[in-house]
């Protein structure tokens, strides 16, 4: 019985080393790895003050409930407020927009410095100040909205 199973498992050992395994695994080998996560840069300094939130949330300050679709970070008027990843650059007043060929970035909040339209920045640039104040969000925040195939998404599952 010992004997045959000895023989049973040398028969399988010889198995993986026979063409048809070779072959099978040097096509594992061949498939391309899928791409690396996508990291980006925190766009202030500061902890997240209100979440991402595809349901109503409310907004004390003004008494009322609305959909918050954006992320509000911590900033004080003048802190500085940084390129979550490479891209493009537009400029609306107190909002900057960020765009690359996977997303669009909207930050509401911030004065703009040394920066223009069209121009194009690298991840953690300084983009320009915070305002210090968002209409119909509040004091010391700045409110960035990620933008994945123009639909709103979470910019925490994209930080390391």
């Amino acid at each position: 019985l010992l004997s045959a199973l000895w023989t049973r498992d040398e028969q399988r050992l010889s198995a993986r080393e026979s063409p048809a395994h070779v072959d099978g695994a040097q096509r594992l080998a061949s498939v391309t790895a899928s791409p690396a996560p996508v990291f980006m840069a925190a766009p202030t300094a500061d902890a997240v003050v209100r979440s991402f939130s595809e349901e109503a949330e409310y907004f004390p300050d003004f008494h009322l409930y609305a959909l918050h679709p954006g992320t509000d970070f911590y900033a004080e008027k003048g802190d500085k407020v940084f390129a979550a990843f490479d891209g493009m650059v537009s400029v609306d007043g107190e909002t900057v927009w960020l765009q690359n060929a996977s997303f669009r970035l909207r930050y509401r909040g911030v004065v703009p410095m040394k920066i223009k339209d069209g121009q194009t920045v690298k991840k953690g640039s300084v983009l320009g100040e915070a305002a210090g104040y968002v209409p119909y969000e509040g004091e010391n925040l700045v409110c960035v909205t990620l933008y994945q195939n123009e639909k709103p998404v979470d910019i925490a599952r994209f930080f390391p």
